[in-house]
């Protein structure tokens, strides 16, 4: 939000413009972002300088090694919650543009416990009606369907829902191999893969999530 309204202020912009064109050519001088990104860039830095020097401090420094080692363990405890903030802030971008472009959704899509885990076209046929092309969201908690235009076609709740090959025998028929199925009490799918190593990433985490 503060960005935001920095973005807006035509002063605060004039005064951007203005240090950088005094610093082009030196390199002093860089852009907003850049200069807000570079603290958490030099976590890492920090992270592996640390690291060194604590290979390369004596075993018989006794105090000197365990000084580095809690500040290494200590950065990286901070480098681990830079990332776990910035994988939740790429999750929530994802989910706000998927929101926004979807239509016909009749229910919020941005929860703060979920995430997406898996997105592409797939063929699914439901209960008993046509084949159709959809794009497929699998998220921690639901799985979601749209047709290519973006509007929302269904979705299941991971919690009431199975996931299995299609049976084997010997009247199956061509592309079966490359098919499952995710049911719950309301609703049964069939998808359809392209590839055998497509259908059993598909099948790993929907099942994976399942079992949670």
């Amino acid at each position: 939000k503060t960005m935001d309204v920095l973005r807006k202020n035509k002063n605060f912009q004039s005064f951007l413009l203005q240090q950088q064109e005094q610093g082009n050519g030196s390199g002093a001088v860089l852009d907003m972002m850049s200069y807000l990104i570079t603290p958490v860039q030099r976590i890492p830095r920090y992270e592996l300088l640390l690291r060194e020097i604590l290979k390369n401090t004596p075993e018989e420094d006794v105090a000197g090694r365990d000084l580095t080692e809690k500040t290494y363990n200590q950065i990286r405890s901070i480098a681990s919650h830079i990332n776990e903030q910035k994988r939740e802030m790429e999750n929530f971008t994802k989910l706000i543009k998927i929101q926004n472009v979807m239509r016909g959704l009749h229910f919020p899509l941005f929860i703060p416990t979920r995430h997406l885990c898996k997105e592409g076209g797939l063929l699914i046929q439901k209960n008993r009606n046509k084949v159709k092309e959809r794009v497929v969201y699998l998220f921690n908690d639901i799985l979601l369907w749209t047709n290519l235009r973006n509007e929302y076609k269904g979705h299941m709740e991971m919690k009431h829902c199975k996931c299995t090959s299609l049976p084997n025998s010997d009247a199956a028929n061509d592309g079966d191999e490359l098919k499952f199925l995710v049911t719950s009490k309301e609703v049964m799918i069939t998808v359809s893969c392209t590839l055998l190593s497509q259908k059993k990433g598909w099948m790993d985490i929907i099942q994976e999530l399942i079992a949670k």
